[in-house]
């Protein structure tokens, strides 16, 4: 009966925590995961064609 009690108690806590951590934040748009991401600008297809194949030569050499 306790140890139920714990594992609900620890349940709830991790529910709360991931909201106020995770949840919440990515909702304002404030999120920390995407700090770490790169932000580049968006390549035009052309670009991204050209940077592909310049890649692909890369790797068969």
């Amino acid at each position: 009966m306790i140890s139920t009690g714990i594992a609900a108690a620890i349940l709830a806590a991790s529910v709360i925590f991931t909201y106020f951590f995770c949840l919440r934040p990515m909702k304002r748009g404030q999120c920390a995961m995407t700090s770490c991401m790169p932000t580049s600008k968006p390549m035009s297809r052309e670009a991204e064609i050209a940077q592909l194949r310049q890649e692909i030569q890369d790797l068969r050499r």
